[in-house]
């Protein structure tokens, strides 16, 4: 009887042991890189890629796809409305990218765009500043 329990056990623990397997290839991993809008570097179009500097850290360069998500706020908006807002606004943003391909999934930052013209508008906290 107990070599029973003990191979019913061993069953069971094995069969829970391949559908998690199963299912971790199924799973979606990304992290998030947070930068300033001061040391990131959008490309001329969504065919491009983000480069991230500072003064102590290596230069790092992330594919974007088309699959990547452009976010102000809540909103998703298109590249060239992202790209306007980051050039004219200061302040953090957040860069997920997936591991195994460094590729770029969503670009998040706090702002959103103006209901009247569609255009990028800067948060009342937000200082507006050039880009170069």
């Amino acid at each position: 009887m107990d070599t029973k329990k003990t191979l019913l056990g061993l069953f069971a623990a094995l069969a829970i042991g391949v559908l998690t397997v199963s299912h971790a290839k199924d799973l979606s991993l990304e992290y998030g890189v947070e930068a300033d809008t001061s040391s990131v570097l959008l490309p001329a179009s969504a065919l491009g890629s983000v480069v991230l500097t500072c003064a102590s850290c290596k230069e790092r360069s992330y594919p974007l796809t088309s699959a990547t998500v452009y976010q102000l706020g809540q909103a998703a908006v298109s590249y060239a409305q992202f790209a306007a807002y980051v050039h004219t606004a200061t302040g953090p943003l957040t860069i997920f990218i997936k591991p195994d391909s460094s590729a770029v999934t969503r670009i998040l930052m706090s702002g959103r765009l103006s209901t009247q013209t569609n255009t990028p508008q800067a948060p009342a906290t937000t200082s507006v500043h050039p880009r170069h």
